[in-house]
């Protein structure tokens, strides 16, 4: 009895149901590479711009899109000198390769070369134009005070900034 269930069984299944029998599937939201210990480089004309680490990268190749987890920094560089611009960090990121940027999320910091600090929950930093803007709240810390607000846009080196909405200005020059 128990053989003739069998047989009926294997003959109600389609022919794909019955190669997939023992096969180990493929989720459809595996990523196509996966990497540890990460470092990419940005350049523009054959200047290095920005360095991007992270301990956990996985690529995503028809999205064409990379996460980044486990804490991420980046550091931008000044294009003549070389020098350290900024450094920004958060606990992860996502990278669009088609558009090319990369979006910063979950307690992102990002200080200047000269000590100016902005702090958001997500930040997005657009390689062609080196513009970096966010959404939602930040805080910008600097040598003539704090700044807060929702919505904002920055250079990468944080010398200029556009809060749309500024919530409190507290100076401290004296």
């Amino acid at each position: 009895m128990r053989s003739i269930v069998l047989v009926l069984l294997a003959l109600a299944c389609s022919p794909a149901e019955r190669e997939q029998v023992g096969a180990d599937p493929v989720r459809a939201d595996a990523p196509d590479q996966e990497a540890w210990d990460v470092t990419k480089t940005v350049t523009r004309n054959g200047v290095l711009r920005a360095v991007i680490r992270a301990p956990h990268l996985i690529k995503y190749d028809r999205e064409r899109m990379s996460r980044l987890d486990g804490g991420v920094s980046v550091t931008f560089f000044a294009p003549r000198s070389g020098d350290t611009l900024s450094t920004l960090i958060s606990r992860q990121a996502r990278i669009d390769e088609v558009k090319r940027i990369l979006t910063a999320t979950d307690s992102v910091v990002l200080v200047s070369s000269w000590g100016c600090a902005l702090f958001t929950d997500t930040l997005r930093w657009e390689e062609e134009t080196e513009t970096i803007r966010g959404p939602s709240r930040v805080r910008i810390e600097g040598d003539d005070g704090t700044e807060t607000g929702i919505g904002f846009e920055a250079k990468s080196d944080l010398s200029t900034w556009t809060l749309r909405e500024v919530v409190t200005r507290i100076n401290t020059t004296r």
